[in-house]
Formats: C-alpha cells, structure tokens, sequence
C-alpha cells in the first residue's frame, strides 16, 4: 500500500464518518427548530445579558452534538477487519509505514501502563501484519530432503510419546475415580 493509496482510505473512512455525524446534528438542529425538542438550558434565567445569551447558544448545540457523537458510535462506519496488505520487501506495514527486515529486527519501543492496550493496539497488529508479509516457504527440494525426513521421524517420535502419556495419564484418573 503506498502513501497515497492509504491517504485515500482514511479521507474516505473519515468522509464517511463526518457524513453520518454531520446528518444526525442537522437533524436534531432541525427538529429543535420545529419544536418538537426543547434546546438545553445551560445557565439561570437571571445569568447577565451576554453571558445569557452565551449560555443559550451552547445549549441550542448540545442536543446536536450528542446526536453526532451517538450516530458516530452506533452508526457511522466500522472496520471489520485490520488492513493488512502484503507489501514486497516490507518486513511489515503498520498504520501504513513500511518497515524493513533490517529495521523490524533492530527492536521497537512500547510504552504504557499495566492494562494501557499496548498488546491490543501495538503488539498483535504488527504480528498479523508480519505473518502476511513474511508468511515463509517451503523450499522446493525439502519435500525429499534428510532434514524433511528427520522432522518427519521427529515428529512421529513426539506423537508416540504424547499418546503413551495421554494413556497413563486417562489410567492414572481412572484409578483415582475407582479408589473414591
């Protein structure tokens, strides 16, 4: 994704946003002036003459920006997913900066307090966004090679093992079941 391709996708995702906020504003703006909602009334009847009238602006543009807020948050648009493109010779693409093999390796810094939403906000984009860009291969001549066939008896091996245990460890509770 270049610069300008991602430039687009946040002007259009904030288009987007301003369009549903700024029609749930207008709308409370419009049923204010027909009456059918009351304007806040921020200050006391008796506040002075400009400060009265200060009052009574804002409060006319409460209802509407509440309206705004609530549209943005329940109906303005959402993301269902990260983008995460591939980008060639990136080791990954994090809010839209390409960052090289030789830079992702030198180490990152991630600040915040317990509980801050580092992992969420940092960590987890960058690790899709490098399982996308350095996915890995499987070379063509591993599939007949003396490493694939020792990873192949490795593996056996591990799973021997494992059900031996699973075996002793279902034994074991069955024991413990009959002796109670």
């Amino acid at each position: 994704m270049t610069w300008l391709q991602y430039a687009g996708y946040v002007l259009r995702r904030l288009a987007a946003a301003l369009l549903v906020a700024l029609g749930a504003a207008l709308l409370a703006h419009l049923l204010q002036l027909l009456g059918c909602l009351e304007p806040v009334q921020l200050g006391p009847a008796s506040a002075p003459f400009a400060l009265g009238r200060a009052l009574h602006a804002a409060g006319w543009w409460v209802r509407p920006a509440a309206w705004a807020a609530l549209a943005h948050v329940l109906l303005g648009p959402k993301q269902s997913r990260p983008v995460y493109l591939r980008s060639p010779g990136a080791m990954y693409v994090y809010a839209g900066v390409r960052v090289s093999r030789e830079a992702g390796c030198r180490g990152g810094l991630v600040t915040g307090s317990t509980g801050s939403g580092k992992t969420l906000c940092c960590i987890v984009p960058r690790l899709h966004s490098l399982c996308v860009n350095e996915p890995g291969a499987e070379r063509d001549g591993w599939a007949g090679s003396r490493a694939r066939a020792q990873l192949d008896q490795a593996r056996a091996r591990h799973r021997a093992l494992s059900l031996a245990e699973a075996r002793t460890i279902a034994r074991l509770g069955e024991a413990a079941l009959e002796a109670r």
